[in-house]
């Protein structure tokens, strides 16, 4: 997983653009399970998106790969269903690999993680799922966090609690609305 994750280290600054608010009203207005939570850094190339296919919030960019950050509802409980959820969701995409599922500690809580990648060649994409679940939500069990990276053919590797650059700040930055 190291290798994945250092995929994810981008080196562009953190920008302060607008917060991405999302809300029980916007949830229910798109069919989404209701859930109220921000992310108070964007990076400015990063392109937001809400309450789309069935996500809360896709981050896209930069132009020309695909890293993106993707949160979405998530009924998972633990680090076994986040694998199901994932697997479920991905496992028909071209050169899908099953990667490793681990733990980081993300928002101050150690959360469960999974990892994968799909494609091949030039456009292989490395992905990392983090199960991130609201403590005061007793009727929603939680959200996932999909970082998702473009990195050539670089494997799916176990071995590191961290991750870095833009993801972490987009991530860490993730907090729950009362």
């Amino acid at each position: 997983m190291q290798k994945l994750l250092a995929a994810f280290a981008l080196t562009t600054s953190v920008c302060a653009a607008p917060a991405v608010r999302i809300t029980p009203e916007g949830c229910k207005q798109h069919g989404l399970p209701p859930v109220a939570f921000h992310l108070g850094a964007v990076p400015s190339h990063f392109i937001p998106s809400t309450y789309e296919h069935g996500w809360y919030v896709l981050l896209s960019g930069p132009p020309g790969g695909p890293h993106s950050v993707v949160i979405a509802p998530s009924k998972a409980k633990d680090a076994t269903e986040l694998e199901a959820q994932m697997r479920n969701s991905n496992a028909g995409q071209s050169g899908f690999q099953a990667g490793t599922a681990s733990h980081l500690k993300v928002l101050g809580a150690t959360r469960p993680t999974w990892s994968w990648a799909e494609g091949k060649s030039l456009t292989r994409s490395f992905h990392l799922a983090i199960l991130v679940a609201p403590t005061t939500r007793a009727t929603h069990r939680g959200l996932v966090v999909e970082i998702i990276s473009n990195a050539g053919e670089q494997p799916v590797t176990a071995g590191t609690d961290t991750y870095t650059g833009d993801f972490k700040s987009v991530v860490d930055s993730l907090r729950f609305d009362s």
